[in-house]
Order: C-alpha cells, then sequence, then structure tokens
C-alpha cells in the first residue's frame, strides 16, 4: 500500500507446539477454545482423560484496515492433536460505513475430524454467515440483522443428534445515544431445524416483539421497561404436543426520590408466562458443616425418608451434612408469574440544618422497608399478572407463592453512646409438591436497646414476640404452629484494641396450638465469650453456655427438634473454640471446635479445619 494511501496492511503468524508429555494444572488456553474447535479439551494428567499426544496449532491473519468502521480481515487456524484430531477454520469479515450506512458482515468456516482410537472417525463441517446494515438518522437509527448457523457431526456417513442448524433475522429501530429517552424496538424471527433421516427438518419456528425503554435523570430517579412477546410454533410434533406457545415477559424498575431525599424508593416489577419442569425435591448427603438439613431417625429404622430431615439448629449448623435439591420430572406447567420488590426508605434528618447545635428529636429517627412478593399460578387467571398483591388465589389454580415483608425504625442509628430500633417482620410461603402443599408462615416484632456505660461498658437487651407456623398436607404430624416470646440481654467489656468479654443470658418460651399438641418450652440460658484480635496473631474466640430447657412435649419429632433447638430436655452445657490466622502467603487457615453435653445423650464433639487462599 502506497504511502500516500489510509488504508494500514497488518499480518500476524503465530506457531504453538505442546509435547506430549506436558501436563497442566490449570486451563491455559481461553475459554472459548473448546467451542470454537467443537471439541473438549482434556487434561493429559488425568487418568479419565485420553492419552497424551502431540499438538500443533498455528495461527494466520491478515487485516486491511482504514478506521473501525472500514476493514476486511482475514484469519486462518489450524490444529493438529497427532492421532486424534485435524481442524481447519477461516474467518473472513468485512465493514464499511457510507453515507451514515454502516454494513457488517462475516463468515465462519470449520472443517474438523475426531478419531476415536480407530474405532470411529467423527467428521464436523460448521459454517455462520452473519450480516447486518443501519443507518443512522437525526434522532434515531434503524437497521436489519441475519445470521445463519450449520453444524453438522458424521460418525461413519451418518448424521449425529449433536448437529443443528439455525437462521434468524430481525428488523429494530431505536434512539441515538445521546437522547434523554432511550428506546429500542426488535421484531424478528427464528427457524430451527434438527436432525431427521440423515439430514434436517424443521423443528421449531419462533417469532418475538421485544421493547426497551430507560429514562434516567440522575443516579436517584430513573426508570426502565423491558417487554417482549414470544410466539413458538412447534414444527415436529415429537417435540411438543402444543402446536402454538404465546409466552410474555416483562419488567418495570422505577427508583425515584422526593422532598430533598426525605423518601427513596426503588421498585421492581416483573410478570411472564411460560412453561415450567415439574419437579420433586430430594436430600443429597455432603461432607458434614456443609450443608443446612440434618437427619433425625425419628422411627429409629435407619431408613431416611422426607419427613425426617429438618432444617439445622444454630448448634447443628457444624454437624449439617443434607442438602435440598429439586429433581426434574416428566411434564411441564403452564404457569403465569409475577414478581415485586420494593423497598422505601425515610429519612427525616434532611430537614434538619446540619449547622444545628442540637439535633432534634425527629432528625434522629428513620426507617426502612422491604417488600418481597413471588408468585406462580395456572394461566387461568388473568388478573393475577396486573394485581400482585391479590390474596384471593386458590389452591386449585396456585403453583408456589412467597411474601415477605420488613420494615424498621431507627433512633439514634449510629450513635457512639445509645440507640433503639423496633423491626416488624412477616413471611410466609406455600409451594406444590406431587404429594402436595407446604406452607410455613411467620411473624415477629423485635425491639433493640444500646446504651455504652463508657468507653470500656455497653449493654445491649433484645426482645421479640411471634409466631411460627408449618403445615404439610401430607404429613400432617410434621404441622404445628407455636407462639413465642425471647429476651435477650447482654453486658460487653471491651479491653484496649484486642480483648473483648460479653456475658449474656437468653430466656425462650413458646406455646403450640391445641390443634397441634399443645406442647410448651422454656429454655433459660447464661454465658460468656471472649475474643482476641490482633492483625499478626489472628482471631481467638471462646465461649461457654448454659442452657435449662423445660419441654412439655415428645422430643422425637419435629416440632421438638424446632423448640429444642438441637439441645435435650434438661440442663445442657455448650462450648466452643475458634482460631484464625491469616499467613503472609495469602493463605488463611481455621480451626474451630464444638462440643456439647446434655442430661440424656452423649457429649457430641465437632472439630475443623478449613484452609483458604485468598486472591
Amino acid at each position: 500500500i502506497k504511502d500516500s494511501s489510509l488504508w494500514t496492511i497488518k499480518t500476524d503468524l503465530d506457531y504453538e507446539m505442546i509435547t506430549k508429555n506436558y501436563a497442566f494444572v490449570e486451563r491455559y488456553r481461553n475459554v472459548e477454545f473448546d467451542r470454537n474447535w467443537n471439541k473438549i479439551l482434556t487434561n493429559p494428567a488425568a487418568t479419565n482423560q485420553s492419552i497424551p499426544a502431540l499438538e500443533h496449532i498455528g495461527n494466520l491473519s491478515l487485516k486491511l484496515y482504514k478506521s473501525n468502521h472500514d476493514f476486511i480481515r482475514n484469519q486462518t487456524e489450524l490444529f493438529h492433536r497427532k492421532g486424534y484430531f485435524n481442524g481447519l477454520s477461516n474467518k473472513l469479515s468485512a465493514g464499511f460505513l457510507w453515507n451514515d450506512w454502516r454494513i457488517r458482515s462475516g463468515i465462519d468456516m470449520l472443517e474438523s475430524k475426531s478419531f476415536e482410537i480407530d474405532t470411529s472417525t467423527r467428521l464436523n463441517q460448521f459454517y455462520s454467515f452473519t450480516s447486518s446494515i443501519d443507518k443512522s438518522f437525526e434522532r434515531f437509527s434503524g437497521g436489519v440483522n441475519f445470521i445463519s448457523e450449520q453444524s453438522r457431526f458424521y460418525d461413519n456417513d451418518t448424521i449425529l443428534f449433536q448437529s443443528y442448524r439455525f437462521s434468524s433475522y430481525d428488523a429494530f429501530v431505536k434512539s441515538n445515544d445521546t437522547s434523554k429517552i432511550q428506546y429500542q424496538l426488535k421484531i424478528g424471527q427464528r427457524l430451527d431445524d434438527r436432525p431427521r433421516n440423515n439430514g434436517f427438518s424443521r423443528a421449531t419456528l419462533g417469532r418475538n416483539i421485544t421493547f426497551d425503554s430507560r429514562y434516567s435523570k440522575n443516579s436517584f430517579q430513573r426508570i426502565s421497561l423491558n417487554t417482549t412477546l414470544r410466539q413458538l410454533e412447534v414444527k415436529d410434533s415429537t417435540l411438543s404436543s402444543k402446536e402454538v406457545e404465546n409466552t410474555l415477559q416483562s419488567r418495570i424498575e422505577f427508583d425515584f426520590q422526593l422532598f430533598k431525599r426525605f423518601v427513596r424508593s426503588k421498585t421492581f416489577y416483573q410478570i411472564g408466562t411460560g412453561q415450567e419442569q415439574r419437579r420433586e425435591f430430594q436430600y443429597l448427603q455432603v461432607q458434614p458443616g456443609n450443608g443446612i438439613y440434618i437427619w433425625n431417625d425419628y422411627d429409629s429404622n435407619g431408613l431416611k425418608t422426607l419427613n425426617e430431615f429438618e432444617m439445622a439448629s444454630e448448634l447443628d449448623k457444624a454437624r449439617a451434612d443434607y442438602i435440598k435439591i429439586y429433581t426434574p420430572v416428566a411434564g411441564f406447567i403452564t404457569t403465569n408469574s409475577t414478581k415485586l420488590t420494593q423497598s422505601v426508605e425515610l429519612n427525616p434528618a434532611v430537614f434538619v440544618s446540619k449547622n444545628a447545635k442540637k439535633k432534634s428529636i425527629i432528625g434522629r429517627f428513620n426507617s426502612f422497608s422491604t417488600l418481597l412478593i413471588d408468585k406462580k399460578v395456572l394461566p387461568r387467571l388473568a388478573t393475577f399478572l396486573v394485581n400482585p398483591l391479590n390474596e384471593g388465589v386458590q389452591d386449585t389454580s396456585l403453583i408456589n407463592q412467597s411474601q415477605n415483608f420488613r420494615t424498621t425504625l431507627f433512633y439514634n442509628r449510629g450513635n457512639s453512646k445509645y440507640s433503639l430500633d423496633y423491626t416488624f417482620l412477616s413471611g410466609n410461603s406455600k409451594i406444590l409438591l406431587t404429594n402436595g402443599f407446604d406452607s410455613r408462615l411467620s411473624h415477629s416484632h423485635v425491639f433493640n436497646g444500646r446504651y455504652s456505660l463508657s468507653r470500656l461498658i455497653t449493654v445491649t437487651a433484645k426482645g421479640s414476640i411471634g409466631s411460627k407456623a408449618y403445615l404439610s398436607e401430607f404429613f400432617g404430624n410434621r404441622s404445628y404452629d407455636y407462639d413465642y416470646y425471647e429476651i435477650q440481654p447482654m453486658v460487653q467489656l471491651v479491653l484496649g484494641t484486642s480483648h473483648r468479654i460479653e456475658l449474656k443470658s437468653k430466656i425462650f418460651d413458646a406455646l403450640n396450638s391445641n390443634l397441634y399438641g399443645g406442647e410448651t418450652t422454656r429454655n433459660i440460658e447464661f454465658g460468656g465469650e471472649y475474643r482476641y484480635a490482633k492483625a499478626t496473631k489472628g482471631a481467638l474466640n471462646l465461649g461457654i453456655n448454659y442452657i435449662n430447657v423445660d419441654y412439655a412435649g415428645s422430643s422425637n419429632s419435629t416440632l421438638g427438634y424446632e423448640l429444642l433447638r438441637g439441645l435435650q430436655n434438661g440442663n445442657n452445657v455448650t462450648w466452643k473454640l475458634n482460631y484464625q490466622q491469616t499467613m503472609s502467603n495469602n493463605i488463611q487457615i481455621t480451626i474451630s471446635y464444638d462440643g456439647r453435653s446434655s442430661e440424656t445423650s452423649d457429649v457430641i464433639h465437632i472439630g475443623r479445619v478449613v484452609a483458604r487462599y485468598l486472591f
């Protein structure tokens, strides 16, 4: 190219060789390497992987460009793994800008052979073609996109089920980047084919309309809307008996503030229609301490049934060794879903002058409230999508629902001398399983107070009153509904910057409904804790507690485990020791030991050592 030309040419040639004795520990190639060659990169050092082999990778690229909009690029690659894989790839792309018309196009072709240890040869022929044309106008831009892709896998001239083919095209109109109100409207269609009779046949035809819009005045005031309407026609009856499926997904986010940021609100609302896989749940055993649930053999028969698993109490978290997993079963359910998340913060302090010598009473208050609603119902309820607060959903239409509300009122928040807060919590959930509904409900009022007698001594108190209920249609003997109150005073002594001593007690009283057995309990706890922390020596935590449990009811039950908190009736003692140290090489060592003793059971000792590398 002449020196006076505005075009520049750039070439690149590289070569990589891997000997058959090389074994890697961590991935050293780009994560897209496997996908680009339609193969699986194996570790020669692993016993369950293929035999090590000599590898050659070559790359030659040529680029002729004038700017970011005007260019021609070609890249050719060769990958040879002796005796196992041969691949040749070529990628050609070009782009031009002419009178505000922007044109992009590219074609990617790949042909490869995989040798399955002399028993068969798998061929892969892949191509992908993309093209787009768009034009910018004064206030908006518009254009069209097209994609066509095909990947054929052969095994001895027989096309394999991994093969696929699709093509899609769409047209769009969107606002310019400088517009205050951003929007984009896109209309598209996609055709998918699947292997059949050593060729391809039409599987599905999908049409979709997407509208996306957002407006932002500043970081505290913004609104965004995203809506997608999709129609799927199933051309292959072996995939689904439903010929046409219409789905809607819509989401709106709205953040605003009022009265000098006295009110701050964040809203997230989402509705959708579609299909959901039917599922069942089961419990999977994991390493002790890595789970959430424990197994209690209530009937002493050694068989693990679903009604014998409980969420681990605070004392049993160190030995929790089961997690709940959901497994799909045959069939789908057509659903309507809605999700609402709302948070509101009130801060009267914005009306108080920062230069005031004494903070007014109203300026000492502030509150924060959150609401989360998540529901899925059968599509027979159209009004459900409009009103997420609708409580009149019948069980015959409900699939699952959860609703959680939390509001906290603070007084003197962050004050070094004293502070108060009140929290109201309300939650309920209901889920449909193959054996019926499971429901959980909880309500509580929580009061917290803190007062610093001096820089060394701080007194805190926590009181709560509320109720909890669990209702199971299939396992009726697991159901309960109890009221409770709890009081927790504590004195904290701080000695210097490294030592902290806590003396605490707790009273817990609960009464189950007569309908579910009328069990009662009163737990009285006294204990202390010592903490030592220093940057060069790590952190040490020691604690011991005495708990007297007066429980009237069967301890070999779900409610018994819930109210006993993993302890036994009568006198109980718990103790713990934790030590954590971070080494100079970013390795963190944690040693923990927990133990407990009861009148009617053996002493339990739980020890763990954990090493982590901090990145």
